[in-house]
C-alpha cells in the first residue's frame, strides 16, 4: 500500500481515496487525476517493477530450499570438501 499512499499525496490537498479501491472512471475524473497522469504512471511503473522483483526473489528462494549441500572428508586433515556441486552451479547460473 506504500505506492497507494504516494498516489494520494501527489497533489495538495491529497486525494481522498479509500484503500478499498471502489472507484469508477468518473470518480477519478472528478478528482482531477488526469492532471497528474505522468506522476501516476511513474508510481505505477515503480510498483510494477518492485512486484516483479519480489516475485522473482520468492521463486529463487523456493528453488534454493531444495538444494542439499553434501560434504566429504578430505584426507586426514579434519576438513571437508563440497561434493556434487554441478546442480548448485547450474542454479547459480540461472539466477545470476
Amino acid at each position: 500500500m506504500r505506492h497507494f499512499d504516494h498516489l494520494k499525496k501527489i497533489r495538495d490537498p491529497p486525494f481522498e481515496i479509500e484503500h478499498d479501491l471502489q472507484l469508477c472512471l468518473n470518480d477519478l475524473e472528478r478528482m482531477g487525476v488526469m492532471e497528474f497522469i505522468e506522476e501516476i504512471t511513474e508510481i505505477s511503473e515503480i510498483a510494477t517493477k518492485e512486484r516483479k522483483l519480489e516475485s522473482q526473489l520468492t521463486k529463487m528462494r523456493d528453488e534454493w530450499k531444495s538444494v542439499k549441500l553434501s560434504l566429504k572428508d578430505y584426507g586426514v586433515s579434519e576438513t571437508y570438501i563440497l561434493v556434487g556441486v554441478q546442480p548448485i552451479w547450474d542454479l547459480l547460473d540461472e539466477h545470476i
